[in-house]
């Protein structure tokens, strides 16, 4: 399948790949870094090749292209080779070589014959600065030493045997025990060791006289030292030997796996995958294979117990579980490739401790070397754990939005806009999306888009869509041009009128009656508004209505109101439907009737009767009453009268009189509405009404003093 890189999606391990399906694929280092950050901040390829620079003097070649370090070798010997990591410096120099001409191969510098029978061969690597001595012959020396010259370093050599170059309290290089095999690849006892001398430090390296002088020893045999910068990723691999149960090869350019007989080797890697969210589709560990005998079949496992690469060994090995996850029949010069996606997957999301994976003989009776982490021929042919995601687009509702248990609400509109945001791991821009609306119960299907080719990120319901007081839920997936995003969770929601607001009641003393108005309602479908009244203090239960009819107006005139009684008002929004909102805030209102009180006089009314305050006719009942109204020093006062009703005593209305000439309104605790006007003087009141609907029944005109 085609490949292309995405560079912007470059870490410092890692390379992304788009298939041509839309997934990715990424490339994963285990241990050393693949790309370095250049001026402008972007990551670019390591590149360890040696390149013609001599701004520096002593030095002709260089290597900049790295991780974090740079690197600089002179093609003579024995002039110096330097690493440098910001603004420190170490600077080697071969002790007692002869003056020989550098050969330079890509990241190599080969010096020929350096010692007697002996080659130094210097590699740039990302991580650093390898070397190696290869000892042609048993005559080759057996011991080998460097100068150390340092800037802004101390070095010295701890208790594990590694040779630090400390910045402050920091390492910033390492020199590991160095490793020594030969040519049939088996591995002998080598090590480092620091010395001061003359006020000078030194590096010696020594392999094992009896081991090298063995005559089971097969030239060349190879030491390498190996300088490396100490911040590797958590990932690592090695190998291990049951023909040298105690020895460690963590340092070792190659994982040998197979048999010897009867030397058995196992190889153990583990990659750092922290950091990874997306599920893995995919998931392989490929290894290249350099040398491998026929009929060589290796399988993987998964490895159940810690184990660290610079410790191991096969008397100290992991656990691992016996049943195979994948084999592979091994080739030589190749990349073989072994699956581990449920492995892998359990390492992401943390079901499974990520111990790595062994590698051991499933069959045959041979063995094969993989390139490790640590080669330096050719570092592209490192192992590398490779997987697939199916990243796709991400659409995460934003309004309206909430639970099945606390849904959210969408106020005054039954044409609700449905949004969302957009994200794409690889920046690809949204191309289409499709929105569901459902009853919030799934069972009726309100809305369906179907793929719409845009790349808004939201959608525009059609009007009167909804219904108010309904719960509904929706959801939402997305397409990047490439493939389509999961569905979103489901988003659960109300349709709501929002209660009126702006309410404010007025007093009307003159017209005995409370004026109301509040804000006009914006809501989509609104038919009018309901008024309420209540006891001033009471609770919301004794709210009763007062429009006998929808109010579609933004006034509303109560009175009704009793004198001196306070009340608290509230207003509700109706829909079409006949949805009601929740009721506005309330507010207060009193009325005062307007007028004084005087003494009393009562003139008594019967059907039938005649009486000499009294007079008929057929449009008016014309009730006069004189009342004795003393002076006060108050001047002329006005006459409050209260109609009672002798059979319902405990029933009463108040109705205030006014100024001659001006028009009076009562409503009767029957519901009953009397309209007339005063005319008179101070001295004789009196009041015209219309006739009652209800007959006649009889009167109490009462006057009553009260204070001015």
């Amino acid at each position: 399948m085609a490949r292309v890189e995405l560079p912007e999606l470059r870490t410092s391990h890692s390379k992304t790949f788009r298939l041509d399906d839309g997934r990715l694929q990424v490339e994963l280092s285990a241990k050393w870094p693949i790309h370095y950050l250049d001026a402008n901040g972007l990551w670019q390829d390591c590149d360890p090749a040696l390149r013609s620079d001599t701004r520096v003097s002593e030095y002709d070649l260089a290597c900049r292209k790295t991780w974090s370090s740079v690197t600089r070798l002179a093609k003579r010997s024995p002039q110096p080779v330097r690493i440098e990591r910001g603004g420190c410096k170490l600077t080697y120099r071969a002790q007692g070589v002869a003056n020989v001409q550098g050969v330079v191969e890509g990241n190599k510098l080969f010096f020929a014959d350096a010692w007697p029978d002996a080659d130094l061969i210097w590699y740039a690597v990302p991580e650093g600065l390898r070397k190696e001595i290869v000892l042609k012959s048993p005559s080759a020396p057996a011991s080998y030493s460097f100068l150390v010259e340092l800037q802004d370093l101390e070095l010295r050599q701890d208790d594990d045997g590694v040779v630090r170059a400390w910045a402050g309290p920091f390492p910033a290089f390492e020199i590991y025990r160095p490793w020594v095999h030969d040519a049939n690849g088996v591995y002998g006892p080598a090590t480092v060791a620091l010395r001061t001398e003359g006020g000078k430090q030194y590096l010696d390296l020594a392999i094992d006289p009896a081991w090298l002088s063995d005559p089971a020893r097969v030239f060349p045999v190879v030491l390498d030292p190996t300088v490396i910068q100490p911040d590797a990723a958590a990932g690592k691999d090695t190998y291990v030997n049951s023909g040298s149960p105690t020895s460690n090869y963590g340092t070792s350019n190659a994982m040998y796996c197979g048999l010897v007989t009867p030397t058995e080797y196992r190889a153990l890697i583990q990659f750092d995958l922290s950091g990874i969210s997306s599920p893995f589709r995919a998931a392989d560990i490929h290894l290249y294979t350099y040398w491998a005998g026929s009929g060589t079949t290796v399988s993987i496992h998964k490895v159940t117990s810690s184990w660290d690469e610079a410790t191991v060994t096969w008397g100290t090995q992991p656990s691992f579980d016996g049943t195979a996850l994948d084999t592979e029949d091994v080739s030589v010069i190749q990349w073989d490739i072994w699956s581990i996606l449920a492995l892998a997957e359990g390492w992401r999301n943390g079901s499974i401790t990520n111990n790595g994976a062994l590698l051991k003989l499933a069959s045959g009776t041979s063995y094969c070397r993989f390139y490790s982490s640590d080669e330096v021929t050719n570092p592209t042919l490192r192992p590398k754990f490779v997987y697939e995601l199916d990243v796709v687009p991400v659409a995460t509702p934003t309004s309206p939005t909430g639970t099945e248990a606390s849904p959210g609400t969408v106020a005054d509109d039954v044409s609700p806009t449905l949004a969302w945001s957009y994200s794409d791991s690889e920046g690809d821009p949204q191309a289409k999306y499709q929105v569901q609306l459902q009853t919030a119960d799934g069972l009726s299907t309100i809305l369906d888009t179907g793929e719409v080719a845009s790349a808004n990120a939201y959608h525009n319901c059609s009007a009167n869509l909804l219904d108010y007081g309904t719960d509904y839920r929706w959801r939402v997936r997305v397409h990047d041009g490439y493939g389509w995003g999961s569905w979103s969770a489901w988003q659960y929601f109300e349709c709501i009128l929002s209660a009126p607001t702006g309410l404010t009641a007025t007093p009307d003393s003159a017209n005995a009656e409370i004026d109301l108005s509040w804000a006009a309602h914006a809501g989509e479908d609104l038919a009018g508004y309901h008024v309420y009244r209540k006891l001033q203090g009471a609770g919301d239960a004794t709210y009763t209505r007062l429009d006998l009819t929808l109010v579609t107006s933004t006034t509303y005139t109560d009175d009704t109101a009793a004198s001196g009684t306070a009340y608290t008002y509230a207003v509700t929004a109706v829909a079409d439907d006949g949805y009601e909102s929740a009721k506005s805030a309330g507010v207060n209102g009193t009325v005062v009737f307007s007028g004084y009180w005087v003494g009393a006089v009562q003139v008594k009314l019967r059907p039938g009767r005649g009486w000499e305050h009294v007079r008929r006719t057929s449009e008016n009942l014309t009730l006069t009453g004189t009342a004795n109204v003393q002076d006060y020093g108050y001047g002329p006062r006005r006459v409050r009268l209260t109609l009672r009703y002798d059979s319902q005593a405990e029933r009463q209305s108040l109705l205030d009189l006014f100024p001659a000439g001006q028009a009076v309104s009562y409503r009767d605790e029957q519901g009953f509405v009397l309209r007339g006007k005063v005319s008179g003087n101070v001295d004789e009141t009196i009041i015209e009404t219309p006739e009652t609907a209800h007959g006649w029944l009889t009167f109490t005109l009462t006057e009553t003093e009260a204070s001015v």
